[in-house]
Formats: C-alpha cells, structure tokens, sequence
C-alpha cells in the first residue's frame, strides 16, 4: 500500500547513520554496540573476544561493504595491545544491519501497530519474515525470522562520525 511504501521511504530520505545495540542468534544473548554509516559498520563485542591475551585479543570488527572486507581490532584502552588484530572472513563477519532488513523488504502486508522499547511500530509481513518499523525512523526495531529474533535497541540517527566506522592506520 502508499502508506507502507511511505514508511519504508523515510528511512531513505532522512537516515545517514544509525547507532544501535544488537541482539540476535550471532551474539549469544548478549548486546553488540553497531555504528553504521554508508557502506561502513563498526561493532563493539561484548565480551571481548580473547583467543590469546596478549597477542590476539580484540573487541571491534570494522567492516567495508564496497570492498567486503573485514578487519578485527582491539580499541579499548583495556586492551593488552591495542590495534589490528586479524583480516576476517567478510561472510561469517558480516552481521545484517536496520538497513539491511529494511533493504530485504520488497512486499509487505501490515499486520498491526504495537509499541515496542517506547517506540511505536507498525508490524509488517514482510519476504517471510515479520518485522517491526519504527514509525517516526522507518527503520526496523525487532524482526522475527523463523526461530529467530533480532532486537535494535537504543537508536540513534544521524550522528555516527566517519572516523568512527573507519580502521585507524
């Protein structure tokens, strides 16, 4: 419909970058921090992830969906070394972003309107999988895929700096 259509246009027109917490089956129930801006994603593990302390520990993964890299660091001031830490593989790296969903919808039903996180959603059905778009953003906050849930949580727009998504050196 023109109103589905139109709540999946805002995010296009008004959202440059997103700043969210997410959960999903990839973080083992725990919440990875996401800045995404263009083709550039930065997220932070929780918990760092350790395969050697002092040689291999790292807690960022910066991805570049133009080239379709993926790079671990270490950026914390806790770390033991901080910097690269490894080239990863971009397909078992690459976690999909708001955008991304958004992007997978090509035909949509609405199902409903429910508040989520105290925002107020519009539930879609949307390619076989439910998802819930935040009305004022146009960019999803939960989807239901099978088995599986993906929680945005915490979002904020337009404020991710280049830097911030962009390997330092």
């Amino acid at each position: 419909s023109s109103e589905i259509k139109e709540l999946l246009a805002i995010a296009d027109k008004q959202v440059e970058s997103l700043r969210y917490s997410y959960k999903g089956p990839e973080t083992n129930n725990f919440f990875y921090d996401f800045s995404v801006k263009g083709n550039k994603i930065k997220y932070i593990l929780s918990p760092t992830y350790f395969i050697d302390v002092e040689v291999d520990e790292y807690d960022a993964i910066y991805l570049d969906k133009e080239f379709e890299t993926a790079l671990a660091y270490c950026d914390s001031k806790k770390c033991y070394r901080e910097g690269k830490k490894a080239v990863l593989d971009y397909d078992e790296s690459y976690i999909l972003t708001a955008l991304d969903w958004l992007n997978e919808i090509k035909n949509a039903e609405k199902l409903g309107e429910e508040v989520i996180g105290k925002k107020n959603t519009w539930k879609l059905a949307a390619d076989g999988f439910t998802v819930w778009i935040d009305t004022y953003l146009g960019v999803p906050v939960q989807v239901e895929f099978g088995d599986n849930i993906y929680l945005f949580e915490k979002m904020t727009y337009n404020d991710v700096k280049d830097e911030e998504v962009s390997v330092k050196g």
